[in-house]
């Protein structure tokens, strides 16, 4: 099954479930994956602007270039600020935020995403699974 949408100003497209995620545009996109195993849960987005990285189960691997300065905040929660550039996420469970311009993001696995601003998405699912958008 394939969903495509748009969200718009002041319009939050919440989703959640089991399947692959793909947005771009600009605003702000939250990702909190929840799978059982690290390799059931990807992500990887790149933009400009401030993103966050929360590891839950601490298993996560990341990796992150581009330009912006680094903070953790506290254990396993890092801030990105003034990022221009790309990360990647693998893990069986965190919660990935981005704020800015130009965002571009490809998620799988099971969890929930909010979309607000403007943009386009994609979801594709798999046929057994019902109520593709909540």
């Amino acid at each position: 099954m394939i969903i495509k949408g748009s969200w718009k100003d002041r319009r939050v497209i919440h989703l959640k479930g089991k399947g692959t995620l793909e947005a771009n545009g600009d605003g702000a996109c939250r990702i909190k994956a929840t799978t059982n195993d690290i390799e059931d849960g990807i992500i990887s987005v790149s933009g400009d602007g401030v993103l966050l990285i929360r590891d839950l189960k601490d298993d996560i691997e990341k990796s992150v270039s581009g330009y912006g300065g680094m903070v953790e905040i506290k254990e396993n929660f890092w801030l990105y600020y003034g990022f221009k550039g790309k990360a990647e996420i693998k893990g069986s469970g965190f919660v990935v935020n981005i704020f800015g311009n130009d965002i571009d993001l490809y998620a799988k696995g099971r969890g929930v995403a909010f979309l607000a601003g403007e943009g386009t998405y994609t979801v594709y699912r798999n046929k057994n699974e019902t109520n593709p958008s909540l």
